[in-house]
């Protein structure tokens, strides 16, 4: 893949467009007969053709307006050659819808402190974590019966609910689990989870074209239990630990970290340390009727 981003996957809802060498994920709005299609963190390029193909599809959609909110984009090459393909087709530079930054861990500057680290003092006398790779549904939580992917899923959809977020689909859950490293905190006596984290293992190139291994984080969520707890610190120290320390990985995405939106997540992010980085662009197109 030249240019990917998870959250472009099917399975996470609205239009959806694949050929054999790029992919989209869309949402449209139709007004009479005119049509606007907003693209978040797209497309998904797979081989070269796919940028001129990706454009064929824009002209053919005769869209009125197109908004793209581009993704991190780890070649230099990749971000220069569809920059120059949006500007040569009209688009010009616009605000992002999604989070227009992200922060990134590496192994030498990520560093949760001693205040916090009391969290997971505390979280640690009744819980632990255990770290799954590539979680398949036929693994059965011993005390629930249900698959764990499901029982990680309706954590996830009831914080969403309290919380008011748009919640994703359970099959979207399981396309990323494909693909995955989950950590999860169980309680050492009744087996109840209490959170999560979910993380995409990416293998890419960065600017200077040197193969880099990164996991970004997708999804995370507390029980009410966790929450009052503050099991977050555990469940994200916990995986970070095991993706640094025993895989070697580069670095750890945070996929989202937008400073300028004042949301409370980003707080958090930031008591791990870090560094951020901006997103490549968010671009705007309008055809204009003389």
């Amino acid at each position: 893949m030249l240019i990917f981003d998870p959250v472009q996957l099917k399975s996470f809802g609205h239009e959806f467009f694949e050929t054999e060498t790029f992919s989209v994920r869309y949402v449209l709005s139709k007004k009479l007969i005119f049509k606007s299609i907003y693209i978040p963190y797209g497309p998904i390029i797979k081989n070269e053709k796919g940028y001129t193909d990706f454009m064929d599809f824009l002209v053919k959609g005769k869209f009125v307006r197109i908004k793209i909110d581009l993704p991190k984009i780890y070649l230099k090459e990749s971000k220069e050659k569809l920059e120059k393909l949006l500007i040569d087709f009209g688009f010009e530079s616009s605000t992002y819808v999604q989070d227009k930054e992200t922060l990134v861990l590496t192994p030498t500057n990520w560093n949760l402190s001693s205040k916090d680290q009391r969290y997971i003092r505390n979280a640690v006398k009744e819980y632990s974590v255990r770290i799954y790779t590539n979680l398949d549904p036929s693994v059965i939580h011993p005390v629930t019966k249900n698959p764990l992917t499901k029982d990680i899923y309706n954590v996830y959809a009831e914080n969403g609910r309290l919380m008011h977020y748009n919640i994703k689909s359970y099959e979207a859950f399981l396309d990323c689990f494909k693909n995955s490293l989950t950590s999860v905190s169980y309680n050492n006596t009744t087996d109840d989870i209490s959170g999560f984290v979910l993380g995409y293992p990416i293998n890419s190139q960065n600017i200077d074209n040197l193969k880099v291994q990164e996991l970004l984080i997708l999804f995370t969520a507390l029980s009410p239990i966790g929450k009052e707890n503050r099991h977050g610190y555990l469940v994200h120290q916990k995986l970070f630990e095991y993706v640094f320390n025993e895989l070697k990985y580069d670095s750890i995405d945070f996929h989202g970290a937008d400073r300028s939106k004042g949301r409370s997540y980003v707080e958090f992010k930031e008591r791990f340390g870090g560094s951020y980085l901006s997103y490549p662009g968010s671009f705007e197109y309008k055809k204009y009727f003389k």
